[in-house]
């Protein structure tokens, strides 16, 4: 035991590691995702609620459980709950920036990346993947935003963790249509320049659930 962290109302039902175990996010039972800096003296916290307006713009103070989150490099928070949302948001800015109503109701349980993209899952059996696009270049500024790049329910029963176990070699229906697979390449074989290039689109994360 090093540190205890301040108490705060609710449960704390989940948490993650970022910035070589110099930030700790926590969710909670209250529909609240709490960002630690522990490098500071007391720990620095700031909370970003999670819970969606009402008709009358006001928080939706009904059951949100934070069930799994999950951080990025960037500071990047993806944070699932009880209401089949997944949210993404600024760790920096302490804000959401997004939200995907991807179970459609169902809690949402578990949420994992691979530092680049993110897939949850839930009670639902779907396995959902995430990804940042880049949507429009002004003046040489790039302006990315994260989308929904595909869902596939794998199972009938609920899926209550995820993990990434490496990569592996997705071939493109050309390929399949001329009988060949592309496999990587070594850069360090003799006769590299000779053999097929393996396309970055055709490397895909592979998801345990």
């Amino acid at each position: 035991f090093k540190k205890g962290l301040p108490p705060h109302p609710g449960q704390s039902l989940s948490v993650a590691w970022a910035h070589q175990d110099k930030v700790l996010v926590s969710g909670d039972s209250l529909g609240h995702v709490r960002i630690w800096g522990l490098t500071a003296s007391p720990p620095t916290c700031n909370t970003v609620s999670v819970l969606a307006p009402s008709a009358h713009n006001t928080p939706d103070r009904s059951s949100a459980l934070v069930w799994a989150v999950c951080v990025l490099p960037d500071l990047t928070v993806f944070a699932s709950d009880s209401k089949g949302r997944t949210h993404v948001i600024d760790g920096k800015m302490g804000m959401v920036e997004k939200s995907f109503v991807a179970h459609h109701g169902a809690d949402t349980l578990s949420v994992v990346n691979d530092g680049f993209e993110v897939f949850s899952a839930g009670v639902d059996g779907r396995v959902v993947h995430y990804k940042r696009v880049v949507q429009s270049q002004n003046g040489g500024l790039t302006v990315a935003e994260w989308v929904m790049a595909g869902a596939t329910r794998y199972h009938t029963h609920d899926v209550l963790c995820l993990c990434l176990a490496g990569q592996y070699n997705a071939t493109t229906s050309a390929d399949r249509a001329s009988g060949r697979d592309v496999a990587p390449v070594d850069p360090s074989h003799r006769k590299e320049k000779k053999a097929p290039k393996l396309d970055a689109r055709r490397t895909l994360p592979c998801v345990v659930s």
